[in-house]
């Protein structure tokens, strides 16, 4: 088990300033399709753990529901579950961002809280465990929407253990 102070912050800002420059330089690209974003079911793949060093790289499953865009910001909350072979599970309250291209294309930077279950395999330090991410997805004519995402989720330090994780995952949004 990898225990100490969060291993990973450089690629928590990597992600930060990535997501940041791509928002902003291609708030001219963006669609007026954003309008008609249906609520969505959404169904994941991945691995997690996939910084470990000790080559027990965990695979998850998730379901997550994300209701329809609200407010001026457009903002998408949304609420999942991951369950993650081993025992560990989290279950979270997210809130994402779509942006939305005229091609098609979907960035969605997104930041979760939510309560973690610990495994053998997985060990995050405190069961309240915070996640974020950018998935770069494409939107069907039918709204379904096909993604790859990167994620770190760690306890934002608020426990001595505070070792962190990456995780990557494919996914399937259908419209409800």
């Amino acid at each position: 088990m990898h225990y100490g102070s969060c291993h990973s912050p450089s690629l928590f800002a990597v992600q930060f300033w990535l997501g940041l420059a791509l928002t902003l330089g291609s708030m001219a690209a963006l669609a007026d399709a954003r309008q008609d974003t249906p609520a969505m079911l959404r169904l994941s793949v991945g691995q997690t753990g996939i910084d470990t060093a000790e080559g027990r790289e965990p695979w998850h499953i998730g379901l997550d529901y994300r209701w329809q865009p609200m407010g001026s910001w457009e903002l998408v909350p949304s609420i999942g579950v991951l369950w993650i072979n081993g025992g560990a599970h989290y279950v979270y309250a997210e809130l994402k961002r779509d942006f939305l291209f005229d091609n098609g294309w979907v960035l969605t930077p997104s930041f979760a809280a939510g309560a973690f279950d610990d495994s053998e395999e997985l060990q995050l330090g405190n069961e309240l465990e915070f996640r974020s991410g950018l998935e770069l997805g494409y939107r069907f004519d039918n709204h379904y929407r096909l993604g790859l995402g990167v994620f770190h989720t760690s306890n934002g330090g608020i426990s001595d253990k505070n070792p962190g994780t990456e995780s990557v995952l494919l996914s399937l949004s259908m419209p409800m």
